[in-house]
This record gives structure tokens, sequence and C-alpha cells, in this order.
């Protein structure tokens, strides 16, 4: 095998794929990310008696945000796949999320909650994962049994986008 050096990064010439290592890796690397999460996340429904309710109100911001944001996420990730893979140009936009994720950074326009100022992407992205997992289960039991399955749905306070909303609204209820 004859090797070469592109970018700082050892290359397969025999293999034909003449990608830098760093890209073969964040490929990788993102792609198991894209398994973690759900393609889409269902919004929930809207009427005249259910938007008197306060607590309903906060879910459906909670779930909006996620919705959002979740599409910012996979958007984001999918382009890096099509850059790594060679389909797509990069822009100063792309340049910095992979900039940020190869450095293990959370890009800035994923930080819509707070979270701890050190915290890598690889367990924001597990963090988040769960989010998504939280607010689909509630878009679900909304489907199912409307808005009289949300008084009583128990959240993991820590794991919303504005717990401190949530405690608004449950008090208001």
């Amino acid at each position: 095998n004859a090797y070469i050096f592109i970018c700082h990064s050892l290359v397969s010439v025999s293999s034909g794929d003449t990608r830098p290592l760093k890209m073969k890796q964040l490929n990788q690397s993102v792609n198991e990310w894209l398994a973690l999460l759900p393609k889409q996340l269902n919004a929930i429904k809207r009427s005249q008696e259910n938007i008197k309710d306060p607590l309903f109100r906060f879910f459906e911001r909670e779930i909006n945000t996620g919705i959002a944001l979740l599409r910012t996420v996979l958007g984001d990730l999918n382009d890096v796949i099509q850059i790594c893979e060679g389909h797509k140009k990069q822009t100063n936009y792309h340049r910095q999320i992979l900039k940020d994720l190869a450095k293990g950074l959370i890009p800035r326009n994923w930080r819509r909650y707070t979270v701890p100022k050190d915290l890598i992407v690889q367990p924001w992205l597990l963090d988040f994962s769960e989010r998504i997992k939280q607010i689909a289960a509630i878009s679900k039991q909304f489907q199912e049994h409307g808005v009289e399955a949300l008084k009583n749905y128990v959240v993991w306070l820590g794991g919303l986008f504005t717990p401190e909303a949530y405690i608004t609204g449950k008090l208001l209820h």
C-alpha cells in the first residue's frame, strides 16, 4: 500500500478513497450520532379548548423548540456527511461546523438551552437524544389521550429546554 499525507492526515491510495483521515473519522462519528436521533417529531395540535390550559401551552412551546433544534441538528449533520463524502461544497457556515465537530465542540447554532460550559459534542448529543425521546413520548401521549394526559405525565425536569416554564405552567394549572 502506498500512503501519502494530505492536510496533515494519513490517507490510503490503494483503496481509492482519497479523503483525509479526519474526514473519514468525522463521517463515521456523524453517522453514529445520526443513529441516536429520530428523523422527525410530531407537533401537538392546538384547539380553542386546549390553548386555555397553561400546561398545554408549555408543552406546545417545548415540543416546537425540540422540533426546530432537531431540524437544525439533523440538517447540519446530514450536510457534514455530504461534505465528507465530497457530494456538497462547504460554505463558511459548514466550515465552522466541521471545525467545531472535529474539535469536539458543540456548534454555536445548536446551543439553544443551558448546558455546562465545558460540555463537548458527544455527551451533548446523548443528552439531546434523551430530551428528544422525552418530547416524542409527551407528543405521543397527547396524540393518544388528549390534553388530560399532559396533566399527569411525569417529566424529567432536567431534560426540558425550559424547566422553569414547566413549573410555572404546573402552578397555574
